[in-house]
């Protein structure tokens, strides 16, 4: 996996943690595609972040901020470690947390939200967290 474009562009990012199934870099191209110029000075936030490569794309395409939550200790290294590498970590937030719980007792507020939650979520929990949204 890589930085797609932006500042960070060709950049490899850290393996993926077992289990995690993460956005192919032709998804998160079309994806980037569709945003546009929505992202630049955007705070974004990347739910079920993984290995943050989503919002990691987004922070090279120009976002001001970005937050990362994921429920995997092994997650969340490796987004500090892809952050680390892409030297984005002052314009990151990194919250080792359930999504619904993130959500719940969070203040704070996106101008984009990204989730790509596992193959596995129950249905139940994805219509919860879109509700906290």
């Amino acid at each position: 996996m890589r930085v797609i474009a932006g500042e960070a562009k060709g950049l490899r990012l850290a393996p993926v943690p077992d289990g995690t199934r993460p956005l192919s870099d032709r998804a998160r191209e079309g994806l980037f595609s569709s945003l546009g110029p929505a992202v630049v000075g955007a705070t974004v936030w990347d739910l079920y972040a993984g290995t943050g490569a989503t919002g990691i794309e987004a922070l090279s395409r120009g976002a001001g901020h970005a937050v990362f939550v994921d429920s995997g200790a092994q997650a969340v290294r490796t987004i500090n470690a892809n952050l680390d590498r892409a030297r984005f970590t002052g314009r990151a937030t990194v919250r080792k947390a359930e999504v619904a719980t993130f959500l719940g007792r969070t203040d704070g507020t996106a101008d984009v939200v990204f989730l790509d939650p596992p193959y596995d979520t129950p249905i139940q929990q994805i219509e919860h967290v879109l509700a906290l949204l």
